[in-house]
C-alpha cells in the first residue's frame, strides 16, 4: 500500500517533539544572552539619539531575523504537519517576509551608525560586512524566487517539484550563511571593544558562549529539516489533489 494512504508511522517520529522543544529552548536562552550582552555591557536601545546605542539593533535584528525567525520559517512543514499545505506555505512565506524586515532594519541600524558619526566610518570592509550582504541578497533573491515558484497560481506541480530540492538547499545554506555572519560579527564587535582585554572580561565569555548556544541552536534545526523520517508525509487528499495538477 502506498504509503500516503497508510500515513505516518508515529515510530518515525520518535524524538521529533523533544528536539523541537530543545531548539525552542537553546533559541530562548540565545535571545536572553543577547538582550543582557546589549543591554548590560553595551548600554542599551537608543535610534539615531545616540550612535553607539543604535548600532545595537544591528545584532539584535539580524540575529531575531536571520537566524530565529528564519529557523522558525525552515521547520514549519515539519512542526505543522498535520495542518493544510497551504496554511503551512503561507505561515512559511509570512515568517521569512519577517526575517527580511528585521534584516533591513538591521543593516539600516549599522549603515546609520558609520554615515553619521561625526568622522563617518568605513562601510563593507570586512569579512564579516561581505558575508552578512551576501547572505542578506540570497535569502531576498529566495524569497522573491519562491513567491513565483509556489505561491504563484499557474506553476505546474511537476516543476515545484523539481524547484523544491534547490530551494530547500538553499534554505538551508542561507541559514549556515547567517549563523557564520553573526558568528564573525560577534567576534569583531568583541575585538574592537574589548581590545586586550577580551581574554580577561567576563563580557567575553558571554560573547563566546551566545557563540557556541546559536551554533547549537542552528545544528539542531538542521538536523529537525533534515532528517528524513521527520519529513511531512501529505494525506491522502492532498496526495490526490497533486496527482491531478
Amino acid at each position: 500500500m502506498d504509503s500516503y494512504e497508510e500515513g505516518e508511522n508515529p515510530s518515525n517520529l520518535k524524538g521529533f517533539t523533544v528536539s523541537v522543544v530543545f531548539s525552542q529552548l537553546l533559541g530562548l536562552v540565545l535571545i536572553v544572552l543577547l538582550s543582557f550582552w546589549l543591554g548590560h555591557y553595551r548600554g542599551g536601545f537608543a535610534w539615531q539619539t545616540d550612535l553607539n546605542l543604535q548600532f545595537n539593533y544591528h545584532p539584535l535584528f539580524m540575529v531575531i531575523g536571520f537566524i530565529l525567525i528564519n529557523a522558525e520559517a525552515l521547520m514549519t512543514y515539519r512542526v505543522f504537519r498535520n495542518q493544510q499545505k497551504y496554511c503551512i506555505k503561507v505561515l512559511h512565506g509570512v515568517m521569512q517576509i519577517a526575517s527580511l524586515v528585521f534584516a533591513i532594519v538591521g543593516i539600516k541600524a549599522v549603515f546609520d551608525t558609520h554615515n553619521l558619526a561625526q568622522t563617518p566610518i568605513p562601510n563593507m570592509y570586512t569579512l564579516h560586512s561581505w558575508l552578512g550582504l551576501t547572505t542578506v541578497l540570497l535569502f531576498s533573491l529566495q524569497v522573491v524566487v519562491a513567491f513565483f515558484s509556489f505561491l504563484w497560481p499557474g506553476i505546474s506541480y511537476n516543476l515545484r517539484e523539481q524547484l523544491m530540492p534547490i530551494h530547500t538547499f538553499i534554505g538551508k545554506a542561507i541559514l549556515v550563511m547567517a549563523a557564520i555572519s553573526c558568528l564573525t560579527g560577534m567576534t569583531e564587535k568583541a575585538i574592537f571593544a574589548l581590545k586586550t582585554s577580551y581574554p580577561t572580561e567576563l563580557e567575553g565569555k558571554l560573547i563566546n558562549s551566545m557563540g557556541l548556544v546559536l551554533v547549537a541552536f542552528v545544528g539542531i534545526v538542521l538536523f529537525i529539516v533534515s532528517w528524513s523520517p521527520w519529513q511531512r508525509i501529505p494525506p491522502p487528499e492532498e496526495r490526490h489533489i497533486q496527482l491531478s495538477e
